[in-house]
């Protein structure tokens, strides 16, 4: 078989295949070493003020601090090191409200048929003139 049928058939790029051929042991260890490193930094961002963070607010920290990275590696290095970011639970306030204006919609009389025949079945105006 041809080396494409065969990245085909296991769901790889080529590029990626020859890619990963062409990695060696040394160049696997000083990335490894590079994300270490790296992650030291996220680690700190993250730890930050005793609050955990995103990688949006890990990505402002390091900006801040003259450590440029891109979202995409903090991304990957939060993922490589099991680094959760807990997901806020919504306000409950917001949540009543919501529930409250759902119960509160009045129904749709007219249903897009505004020609309705008869004096007065249909009262319509427009108040697209008023300033908001």
């Amino acid at each position: 078989m041809t080396i494409e049928a065969l990245c085909q058939q296991c769901g790889v790029s080529k590029s990626g295949y020859y890619r990963w051929k062409k990695m060696t042991q040394v160049n696997i260890e000083k990335r490894e070493r590079e994300d270490q490193r790296d992650f030291s930094l996220v680690l700190e961002a993250f730890n930050y003020r005793q609050k955990p963070k995103g990688q949006r607010q890990i990505l402002m920290y390091l900006a801040h601090n003259r450590t440029p990275m891109c979202r995409s590696k903090i991304r990957r290095l939060m993922k490589k090191f099991n680094l959760v970011c807990p997901i806020r639970k919504p306000r409950f306030q917001r949540q009543v409200s919501a529930e409250y204006q759902a119960e509160h919609v009045k129904p749709n009389y007219v249903k897009r048929e505004f020609r309705a025949y008869g004096p007065r079945s249909v009262l319509l105006t427009d108040i697209t003139y008023l300033p908001y």
